[in-house]
Order: structure tokens, then sequence, then C-alpha cells
């Protein structure tokens, strides 16, 4: 059974005014007549003159048209008071619907309503009636709006001292609208329909929409299930809301059994009043996996063929995957994605783009109704390498020296290649007659990353070339001398000795020399990059000079240890 809870859990209030109101005067018995304030009993205007009066209050009832109405109450405030000392005589009636009274045809007063205690002083900021019982009985007939007169006591009316003013008059319901019937039904996220909704496991959602014209707070859904084969076997679940919708975990668990179906349907309750029953989901039990496998095909790609490959990694594919004999496989998953079979037990062909070149594995498994998985199938395939090969001059690439790349085909046909260089925009190039290009970079950051690729004629695109390096500072340059051979001993004291530098990288402009422990001098190198180091030893030891050089962009090569020994 549904808990309910306290009756007023989720009534609504509303305060809303008069929707028009009027007053009649005894000097202008034809006329309606309206104001600031609405003046009661008697009174005298300005000039002394002797008036009688009566208000006249409509409130519109639409809004509660459907609703169920717990109380209703009207309060108004007294904007004067001839004389406070009198007490008040004031009087609530219900009279047939008349927005426009007149004195001469003042509406039948029918029913008087119930006054309630006024507690504040005088002139009252409220005073209040209780009018639910017409406020019920206008709903009950279909009425879409009611009239309350504001009127002095029959004995009272004609009295100048008991004379009062009113401002406009304000209506205060307590209701209640049935909640409306829960929708769109779900099962563990998946929408009910025509067909019953196939569940994999025992980890089993109900979920539907909560619809209620007073709010979705305070409800509760009252789900009831049963087995189709039994279905005078009921259970129920219930469930608040959470949000907009109501939830619950299928319960009782000895009716989750591999291949049952059930059926299920929800209704919502608000304390007061319940919604009509929803429409009914069927759910299958399936937690049978698929037995085998798929089948896949490709005749563009064929299954464990060797080098060089077919295609190319942009080259797109032509994959079948089959259902293998299992009846109610309905779609494959490969490659993250999904594609439905033609059929139940059926098949499906897609294009697929390898990501590379070489050896590549694409695996495939299909799904029955119910999203069950069945054993992976690993499709083996070689991809023929299509990227461009690029080749650079010169060999060492040292930051801010421009480097000559050529673009050179592994396919025949191409047209013209495409690059990035960094963040630089991609741009095209034209090769030649026998599918050759070139272009020149400069590195000027590290690291760089260069991307490839062509375009044959007739449209096809080749793989893609990927480098990413850091530039090259050359290694260190090569020292040689012949008065003092490296690792060997040689010379003299006071003997001179030349040794001779050659660059590693293009660009040097000078040399940094020192011996071990002692500060750098720098000499200037020669047009074509070599350096001349003239050396007198002062005492015959083992020596270890330090040699590297600087390019005029500022690269500095790695250091050259060289050793050599004085004689003597």
């Amino acid at each position: 059974m549904l808990t309910t809870p306290p009756a007023s859990a989720t009534r609504e209030w509303k305060t809303h005014p008069a929707s028009s109101w009027a007053y009649t005067d005894l000097r202008a018995p034809q006329s309606s007549l309206t104001g600031t304030d609405a003046p009661v009993g008697a009174w005298r205007d300005a000039e002394g003159k002797y008036h009688v009066s009566k208000a006249y209050f409509t409130f519109d009832l639409t809004p509660f048209r459907n609703a169920t109405v717990f109380t209703a109450q009207v309060h108004t405030s007294e904007s004067a008071v001839t004389d406070c000392t009198k007490p008040r005589a004031t009087e609530l009636w219900h009279t047939p619907v008349a927005e426009h009274p007149t004195f001469a045809n003042q509406p039948k007063e029918l029913s008087r309503q119930r006054p309630l205690l006024v507690e504040e002083p005088c002139p009252a900021s409220r005073v209040p009636w209780d009018v639910t019982d017409v406020v019920k009985q206008a709903l009950a007939d279909g009425k879409p709006k009611v009239t309350l007169a504001l009127r002095m006591a029959q004995e009272k009316q004609w009295d100048l001292a008991y004379g009062r003013r009113y401002r406009n008059m304000w209506m205060t319901f307590q209701y209640n609208h049935a909640p409306g019937t829960p929708a769109s039904l779900e099962v563990s996220r998946r929408p009910c329909g025509a067909e019953p909704v196939f569940m994999p496991n025992t980890e089993t959602f109900l979920k539907a929409d909560v619809r209620d014209p007073d709010g979705q707070h305070g409800l509760s859904g009252k789900f009831t299930v049963w087995d189709v084969a039994t279905p005078d076997q009921r259970h129920e679940i219930t469930s608040s809301t959470s949000g907009f919708y109501y939830a619950a975990t299928f319960a009782p668990l000895e009716l989750l059994v591999d291949g049952r179906t059930l059926e299920w349907n929800v209704r919502s309750w608000d304390g007061d009043a319940e919604s009509a029953v929803s429409t009914s989901c069927r759910i299958t039990l399936d937690y049978t996996r698929p037995h085998a496998g798929p089948t896949v095909t490709s005749p563009d790609y064929p299954e464990n063929g060797g080098a060089p490959g077919t295609g190319g990694g942009n080259v797109p594919g032509r994959f079948t995957f089959s259902a293998n004999g299992v009846e109610d496989v309905v779609g494959f998953w490969y490659d993250g994605k999904y594609v439905a079979a033609d059929r139940p037990g059926g098949s499906a062909t897609v294009s697929y783009t390898p990501g590379g070149e070489g050896p590549r594995r694409l695996d495939v498994h299909s799904v029955d109704r119910a999203g069950n998985p069945s054993p992976i199938t690993s499709y083996l395939f070689y991809v023929r390498n299509t990227a461009p090969v690029v080749r650079w001059s010169p060999s060492i690439r040292v930051l801010g020296v421009p480097v000559e790349y050529t673009f050179s085909p592994a396919v025949p046909g191409v047209v013209e290649y495409t690059y990035k260089f960094n963040d630089g925009p991609e741009t095209t190039v034209q090769a030649d007659a026998s599918g050759v290009a070139k272009a020149v970079l400069t590195t000027r950051r590290e690291p760089n990353t260069l991307v490839v690729w062509a375009r044959t004629a007739d449209g096809t695109t080749t793989g893609t070339y990927r480098s990413t390096f850091w530039f090259d500072n050359g290694g260190e340059p090569t020292v040689t001398s012949a008065e003092y051979p490296e690792w060997e001993s040689g010379g003299g004291v006071g003997v001179p000795g030349t040794f001779h530098f050659t660059p590693a990288m293009p660009g040097v402009v000078s040399y940094d020399v020192s011996f071990y422990g002692e500060p750098w001098t720098t000499i200037a190198a020669a047009p074509d990059g070599t350096g001349t180091f003239t050396f007198t030893p002062d005492r015959a030891d083992w020596y270890e000079l330090y040699v590297r050089s600087t390019t005029a962009n500022g690269v500095v090569s790695d250091e050259r240890y060289y050793v050599f020994s004085v004689a003597g």
C-alpha cells in the first residue's frame, strides 16, 4: 500500500483579489459605482447629503475548476469608520453573480457568510469571513464566478453611526489538484514502447516522469508489477519523487528470471488524490549472452594479409559484420561505435578507416536485444604505408637556420602535398612530374612538429607522416693536433702545438677553449667555420682540453673533451 503523507503535504494556498467590484447608492439608484474604496451602510457626502450603500465583490473561480477546495476565506480592510464606539454590524452575503449591481436592482441575497474573529483595533486592517461552502458549491455546479455582497445589518443600514468604508476584498484558497498521470516510462534508461524492453541483468530500475499541476513536491508513486503469465498476482513498490520523476528498484527479486516477461504501470498519490494509472510497460528478461562472436570480412583489407598490405592509413575500407548464426543479434560494436544489423540475426556493412599503417586489428562484438555482448572477434589485417617520405638538408636542424625538406611519394600518382609545421597553417605545395615537392622551414622553438600528407590525381589522400623533434645543437666539434695527438705523448715543454677545430653544425662563428679548471677563451672561426688554437706547454704533464662552438644565432654545441700528454 502507499504510505499516505499528511493531508496538507501537497495542498496549495493561493490568495487573489476580486476580479471586479462595485457599490450601489440610494442617491443613484440606477448606477453601479466604483472608487478608491467602497462605502457600506449610511453616510453623508461633503455637501451633507444622505446616502445608503452596499458593496459587491466578484471572484473568478476558473483556476480552481478541476481542484478540490478545502477552505476558502475572504478578507478586506476598513479605510474609514464613522464611530468606533459602535459595534461592527457589517455582514457578508452570497448573491447571484452581479458585476454591475444597482440600488434599484439589487441581486437577491442568498446566504449570510460566517464572520471570523477580528482581533485588530478600529479601523481594522483585516476583517475576514469563511466562504468555504459557497465556493465548494459554486465549483460543484460548474460556475466560473461567485459574488459576495458586503452590507450593513438590516436594522443598522440606515443609521449613520454604523457606516464604514472598505477597500478591495481578497479571497484565500487552500486547494489541491489531482496529480497528472505519470508519463515517459523507462526501464534502466530504456524508453518503453509498443514492444517489450529487453533487459540483460537484474539491475533493473523503473522510472516515470511526474506531472502535477500543483508542483512535484510531496508526491508518491505507486508502481504495480506482475508476471504476464499470472496477472492476478501483483506486487507494489512505492517511491517518492526525485525532482521531476519517480524511480524505483525492481522488486520482488524472485520475479527476475531469465526468459520471463513482466509488465508494470504507475500512478501518483499526493495525500489527497490519486492520478489515473499510466500506460503499461513490458519487460522481457534476457540474461543469455550470444554464444558466438560475429564474423568479419572485408574486400578492401583481407584478413591476415601481410606486407606491403592494401589500402592506406587514411583510406577507408568496407567491413561486413554478420551475426554468425545468433538469431537475436541486433547490432555490432566496433572501434567505439555501434551499428544496427539489417534485421535480427542479420549483418551490417560499415566504412572504416584504419588509424595507421602496418599490422592492424579491429575488435568487433555483437549485442542481442537486451544488450548482452558476444565474445570479441579480432580481425587482423595489414595496411599499406602510403605516407610521404620526408628528408631534409642539411641533416642537422639548428635553431633559426632554414632547412630544405623534400617530400617524396610512397604511391604513384601524387600531385600535391599538404604540410603543417608547428602552429602554422596547412600549406599545400605542388609536386613535380616525378611526384616530389620541396619546402623550406625554420626551427624557431622546442619541440617542433611536422605533419605531411599527399593527394593523388584521383583525389585519394595518402597516409600521414608525423614527426616531433628538437633542434640539433650539432654535437661537439672535431679536434686534431699533429704535435699533441689525442691520448698520446708528444711535443715537449716549450714546444708550440697547433690544434685544429672542425664544426659539427653550420654557421659556426667562434670557439670557446678551456683547460681543465681555467676560464673559457674565445677565438674567432674562419669563414668556413673552422678554427685554430696554438698552445705552448710550460710543463711535462697530462692536459685536458675542452672545446665548444657557437653559431651566429647563438646556438652552443656540446663540449669536446680532448686529452693529451707533453713529453719529458
